[in-house]
């Protein structure tokens, strides 16, 4: 008796993002004074906004790399309050 694997992996469409991209988009954006929707990121990279869906869950989540990056630039003593 033989035993076959039948497992298939699925292989989706190639990313063609990263989300450092749609991050550094998102804060041109709001360098614009523009909100970073999807939508507008979306457009503003030429691709669909559900794609931006493949490397954020929900605006929410884009919302939370914004901040993130904007506090990984932060300098820690203005954050602890120890620098004017």
């Amino acid at each position: 008796m033989f035993i076959v694997d039948t497992q298939v992996t699925r292989r989706g469409p190639k990313r063609s993002l990263t989300s450092d991209q749609i991050v550094d988009t998102a804060l041109d954006l709001l360098d614009l004074a523009e909100p970073p929707s999807i939508r507008g990121v979306a457009a503003r990279l030429g691709v669909r906004p559900n794609t931006l869906y493949t490397y954020f869950p929900d605006r929410a989540a884009l919302e939370r790399a914004i901040i993130d990056r904007l506090l990984g630039l932060a300098d820690p003593a203005l954050l602890t309050g120890r620098r004017s």
